[in-house]
């Protein structure tokens, strides 16, 4: 039985398979472990698909990014074992990687488009260096359009 003008999901579906996706977005650095194990639980526990993101930062030149197609090597890599690891457990996973002048507008918007439900941040922290981490940190918190994970400082 349930309440007047609820919908039920229907059959062969649950509230799980139904939800919003998770993000684990980085800005071409690898991964922080504790991102990438907390994103990956919540997607396992929820039965929502992830979404790996990687957003290059480049200048004004277009030709920039296509010089640099996939990334720095190691963001490449951390994001490629992280997609491994989700699928082996049978996660669904939606690799994703943009270039823009504005990585972070870019990825909060990309949230807000394809109505994210938990955006997991997660670029490491030593490979980012400390200052460049914390404007980035407080950039994602005032715009991020949905549920914000940080791995604790």
């Amino acid at each position: 039985m349930t309440a007047p003008g609820t919908q039920l999901p229907g059959s062969g579906t649950t509230a799980a398979t139904t939800g919003r996706p998770i993000m684990l977005l980085t800005l071409d650095v690898p991964l922080d472990a504790r991102a990438q194990r907390f994103a990956l639980e919540a997607a396992l526990g929820s039965g929502c698909p992830l979404m790996l993101c990687d957003a290059v930062p480049v200048g004004p030149n277009s030709a920039a990014a296509v010089l640099r197609m996939r990334g720095r090597p190691e963001a490449d890599a951390s994001l490629r074992a992280a997609a491994g690891e989700a699928r082996s457990l049978g996660v669904q996973v939606d690799e994703l990687l943009f270039h823009s002048p504005r990585p972070l507008s870019a990825a909060t918007a990309l949230c807000a488009q394809r109505g994210v439900g938990l955006l997991v941040f997660g670029p490491s922290r030593a490979a980012a260096g400390r200052w460049r981490y914390r404007s980035w940190s407080r950039r994602v918190r005032r715009d991020s359009p949905c549920l914000l994970w940080l791995p604790e400082d």
